[in-house]
């Protein structure tokens, strides 16, 4: 190829890439592998989100996607079955927690 031919190709690439990096949006149609070892670096002023709405899914390790799972209620104070009502309360977390991948099971 004539070096008039390739500074015209390096050109366009530059271009095209001055472009995708402008972008405040990108949409991946394949999936994005990091190499291993690699780190993810986030902003430490606003901080970052993964998701931005209950309904969207999220699955960790291999798990199927899910949604976000639905809030459990405080545990009501004391008497003769706040044992069995801890216990209840603990196994509901542990699921939440196992559902997107968060824990094992």
């Amino acid at each position: 190829m004539p070096e008039e031919q390739k500074k015209e190709v390096r050109n366009m690439i530059r271009d095209e890439l001055a472009i995708l990096i402008g972008y405040e949006r990108l949409l991946f149609q394949k999936d994005i592998i990091f190499a291993d070892g690699r780190t993810i670096k986030l902003g430490s002023s606003a901080g970052n989100k993964i998701g931005i709405a209950s309904t969207q899914k999220l699955g960790l390790w291999g798990t199927t996607p899910v949604v976000q799972p639905t809030a459990i209620a405080d545990v009501a104070g004391g008497g003769a079955d706040s044992d069995g009502t801890a216990r209840a309360k603990i196994n509901v977390i542990l699921a939440a927690l196992r559902l997107p991948g968060f824990i094992d099971t």
